[in-house]
């Protein structure tokens, strides 16, 4: 697909949020923002607002609810790791509680979590499949599926781009918090789908080649530590 064709499918789809959700990005889009690409990706890359290739960036719900011993799971910050996420320690809540909290939006498999406090900006999608809710400490962004790939925009989030992007929209002193709507201010590059869906497929062939040579090393340490004891034992 071609820039003018993206350019053109950005437009439609965004022609179909709600109102106010349109309201919010044109004014977004009016801000100004520290960060561009100028001239530094390729030709038939786009430089877009992170506005126009989400239909969602909110955060979490603010005030903790009351929790409950089983319920809906309510993931925070801690369960968000950049790439992956986890259930380590989780609360839980009502589903009353739950229908409250997310009434604007719930998470839902392929969505992003996005850290707002302590690591600020790491990123991972969401593979679960079940209802939950997330903290303040967490944001929630909704890709645009037929524009941007989920995985790509995980990895352009964990990425330096990402990064110094997250670094600058933290405010405050010693605990930051990576305001809302900073996020929405973010640069992004959008190559074609495509190519961004090519361009996620070598990550995950460097991961995988990665996690095996981690496996390997492993294996040579246990495989050392054998030797040497066989060697001290028969020099007693």
């Amino acid at each position: 697909m071609k820039k003018l064709e993206i350019l053109k499918l950005i437009d439609d789809i965004n022609t179909i949020k709600p109102t106010k959700h349109q309201n919010l990005r044109d004014k977004i889009k009016v801000q100004e923002w520290f960060f561009s690409f100028e001239n530094k990706i390729p030709k038939n890359w786009l430089e877009v607002n992170f506005m126009d290739v989400t239909w969602l960036i909110t955060c979490g719900v603010a005030k903790k609810p009351n929790y409950v011993t089983k319920g809906i799971p309510f993931l925070s910050a801690q369960n968000t790791r950049p790439f992956k996420t986890n259930l380590n320690k989780i609360k839980y809540i009502t589903k009353e509680a739950f229908s409250k909290i997310t009434s604007g939006g719930k998470p839902e498999i392929n969505d992003i979590l996005y850290t707002r406090v302590g690591n600020c900006g790491e990123a991972a999608s969401i593979p679960y499949e079940f209802d939950f809710a997330i903290y303040v400490s967490l944001t929630l962004i909704k890709p645009i599926h037929e524009i941007l790939c989920h995985k790509f925009l995980v990895a352009f989030l964990n990425s330096n781009f990402g990064k110094i992007q997250a670094n600058v929209g933290a405010i405050g002193i010693g605990l930051k918090n990576l305001n809302v709507d900073n996020v929405r201010k973010y640069k992004i590059p959008l190559p074609p789908l495509l190519e961004q869906r090519a361009i996620v497929a070598k990550i995950e062939t460097l991961f995988s080649d990665l996690d095996k040579g981690i496996a390997d090393l492993k294996t040579a340490q246990e495989q050392l530590k054998i030797y040497r004891q066989a060697v001290l034992k028969k020099s007693l």
